[in-house]
């Protein structure tokens, strides 16, 4: 019983001792008036005292409060400012330093700061409190650089500062609640460095009185507006129908995107901002259908970035670069305009194996493309192709780089309508350019000459405007009035030139003729050929109702160009009656058939389709079979039969095809000179030596010949004669000889 009394009694002595203790040791608090004398002050303070601003200070031209190495100090300012010169050179307002292991758990409230180059500043400092203040008219207001764990800001104003209201640097596990940072110069909010994501941002309002909102996580955004959009490890997330707007007179804030990977990004409009949209430190992102203009800075920025896909970019009027490439590699932007800024694109440090195709770089006021050489990290292989260049100056290579500006050469629509995707088009203001003077021959959009652009890159198959080549069709003539036929014409290529173009009117004369309705006004039509590839064959249709030709088919044994056929309905009828040898009125349709860029020697088979009137055929009372296809030899009035095919017949023609071995005058002819091989001349009939040689053998045959000819037929007569005796004689004795053999077993 004594023994607990004691204990209870001593106990306390010792609480009496430790109020007494305590009461000895409670916070002293301190005032101060000027930058020294404050920073004398906290620096010789002990834990838990409080250092107070009794007036505000104006015009400090160096740091003003420093914290160098102290810990669990307050320094409340009671509303008073801490006044900068407005030098912007390197000072700070508050600065925790990291002497001794950093300025920590210190709390520091109630300040103005203002016209300093860093606000307020944390360096390697944790477990700070910074309450109730504002840092605004700094360069930066509020810089935290390493460290910084667990430190807390609430109800802070950080506004109208040259550079940004909040920058963070490798600092991570801080909180942020309540927050003003707007009108900032450049980013009300930045961040960069390792574990930088790992933060806390609660009520964040940026320029504008728009949010800041800031996402550490996956997550799906759409419908918004916003004054900045933060992404920070927010791998995978989808962003879509995002307006970001910051100032409503400064440009400043962007879409920002840092170490997120996998993102998809689309319908974004990011414009008179800082930064359109800055990619930094992320991969394989894809970004569809966005709009990036009249940024104070950079339309699209990448910085450490590879394979994103950027497809339907508008990156115009930014006062740097439309498109920024830093030490990114594989990207490519598809579908797009980069026009009237400082450089459309431009590559630096290490920006390799990117592509870009389908832009419209125009109207940029330095360089249209820029390969910028920063030491032995080169911006190097990336290629350009179908894009179109119309700049002051097109091109910069700083030094001597390799970048490749053409693709392999593919049927297709190009940038600029025409048939072949290959290189770039390469123009300038006044339409002088290499690709608007360049020779083009062949109609495929390609120029002639490679474009040397600097003498070590080259873009092999620059665009140009392709050459139309005219392709005409007629109507028929019209009816031979006052001495004049007309037509019309109607060029399918619609080239707005009449080179090729036929004559569309011409003299005639109104005559009987013969078959097929054939009038002097010779009926003509044409067709053209830009390229004629060997085994593929070549047709033209015939479509003028006056010319019984239907189809012509060409096959060549060589790559022809620019080639065309002219096929004319003449009036030699009269003449190939004569030279063919036929009887009158056996003729139906004569016709030229004229070429150019196409000669018998590389034509290996031309097959000529026509037709023939039923009527016609059956007024000459032939048949069908009795058809042929005559060609004029060049040289000479020799005429050649070809062979002809009967192909199929309608209600009123029959139809045929006839292979010739090339082009000159031709006549479709019923040949009623039928050899009837009966050994009989019929010169009535038409027949000769000629063309029936079984029938009508010459009559110049000599009197051997006849002889000859009697002494055969003798001599077969003989022989037929001796060889019926032979067998005569024979069945006789073979007759006698069973008689005998018969008689023989009857008297036995």
């Amino acid at each position: 019983m004594i023994k607990k009394r004691f204990n209870q009694v001593l106990l306390l002595l010792v609480f009496i001792f430790i109020i007494v203790l305590t009461g000895t040791v409670s916070a002293v608090t301190y005032n101060c008036t000027d930058c020294t004398n404050c920073t004398n002050t906290i620096g010789n303070a002990s834990a838990g005292d409080i250092v107070r601003l009794n007036e505000s200070i104006a015009d400090a031209s160096a740091t003003c409060i420093q914290f160098d190495g102290k810990d669990d100090i307050t320094f409340d300012c009671l509303g008073n400012t801490i006044g900068g010169d407005v030098a912007f050179h390197m000072d700070y307002g508050i600065r925790l330093l990291n002497t001794n292991g950093g300025s920590n758990a210190n709390n520091i409230t109630n300040c103005n700061v203002t016209g300093f180059f860093y606000g307020i500043q944390l360096y390697s400092s944790d477990n700070n409190i910074i309450t109730n203040s504002t840092f605004s008219g700094n360069s930066y207001g509020i810089h935290l650089n390493m460290g910084t764990d667990n430190s807390i800001f609430a109800n802070i104003t950080s506004n109208n500062n040259a550079l940004n209201g909040l920058y963070l640097i490798q600092s991570k596990n801080n909180s942020f609640t309540n927050i003003t940072i707007k009108e900032n110069i450049q980013y009300d909010l930045y961040l960069s460095g390792i574990d930088v994501c790992q933060n806390n941002f609660s009520n964040i309002q940026g320029s504008g009185d728009r949010d800041i909102e800031f996402y550490n996580y996956t997550t799906t955004i759409e419908h918004k507006t916003v004054s900045q959009l933060v992404l920070c490890e927010a791998d995978g997330s989808t962003i879509n129908n995002v307006t970001i707007v910051g100032s409503d007179t400064l440009g400043n804030n962007a879409l920002y995107s840092y170490k997120t990977d996998n993102l998809i990004i689309s319908n974004i409009n990011s414009s008179d901002n800082y930064d359109g949209i800055r990619l930094s430190d992320g991969d394989n992102n894809t970004l569809i259908n966005i709009t990036l203009n009249n940024n104070a800075y950079i339309g699209l920025y990448l910085e450490r970035t590879h394979n994103n896909s950027i497809t339907n970019l508008t990156a115009n009027d930014n006062t740097q670069q439309g498109i920024y490439v830093y030490s990114s590699i594989n990207n490519t932007f598809i579908n797009g305009t980069a026009n009237r800024n400082k450089d459309g694109i431009k590559f630096d440090f290490d920006s390799q194996n990117n592509t870009v195709s389908n832009f419209y770089l125009e109207g940029n006021s330095v360089y249209g493309i820029y390969f910028l050489d920063s030491g032995e990290n080169k911006p190097e292989y990336n290629l350009l192709y179908n894009n179109v260049f119309n700049n002051t100056d097109n091109y910069h290579n700083s030094t001597v780089l390799t970048n490749y500006f053409n693709t392999t050469e593919t049927v297709g629509t190009n940038i600029i309508g025409g048939p072949t995707i290959g290189g770039n088009y390469w123009t300038n203001s006044s339409g002088t350019g290499f690709s608007d003077t360049c020779t083009e021959t062949n109609g495929d959009g390609i120029c002639d000459s490679t474009y040397s652009l600097d003498g070590l890159n080259y873009d092999y198959l620059p665009l140009t405007n392709p050459v139309c080549v005219e392709s005409w069709t007629y109507s028929a003539w019209s009816t031979c009035t006052t001495s004049t036929q007309t037509r019309t014409a109607t060029d399918a290529n619609s080239c707005g030139t009449t080179t090729d173009r036929l004559a569309l009117s011409q003299t005639c004369t109104v005559e009987p003729g013969g078959g097929g309705g054939v009038t002097s006004g010779q009926p003509t039509e044409s067709h053209s050929w830009t390229e004629i590839i060997p085994d593929e064959p070549a047709e033209m249709i015939i479509t003028d109702p006056e010319i019984d030709l239907t189809t012509i088919t060409i096959t060549t044994t060589e790559i022809v160009l620019d080639a065309s056929l002219t096929v004319t309905a003449i009036d030699v009828l009269p003449q190939a009656d004569i030279e063919i040898g036929l009887v009158s009125g056996s003729s139906y349709q004569s016709f030229k058939i004229e070429t150019t860029g196409i000669t018998d020697e590389n034509i290996e088979e031309a097959v000529i389709e026509f037709k023939v009137e039923k009527s016609w055929v059956e007024g000459e009372e032939g048949i069908a079979e009795d058809i042929s296809l005559y060609r004029k030899q060049d040289k000479g009035n020799q005429w050649d039969v070809l062979s002809t095919t009967f192909v199929s017949e309608d209600e009123n023609y029959y139809y045929f095809s006839a292979t010739s071995p090339g082009f000159s005058i031709f006549v479709v002819v019923i040949d009623l000179s039928v050899c009837n091989n009966n050994d009989v001349c019929e010169t009535e009939n038409g027949e000769d030596e000629s063309n029936c040689p079984n029938d009508c053998v010459s009559e110049k045959k000599g009197f051997f010949e006849m002889i000859k000819s009697y002494l055969w037929t003798g001599i077969i007569f003989v022989l037929v004669i001796a060889i019926g005796l032979v067998i005569m004689v024979l069945r006789g004795k073979e007759s006698k000889r069973l008689k005998q053999m018969m008689e023989y077993k009857r008297k036995k």
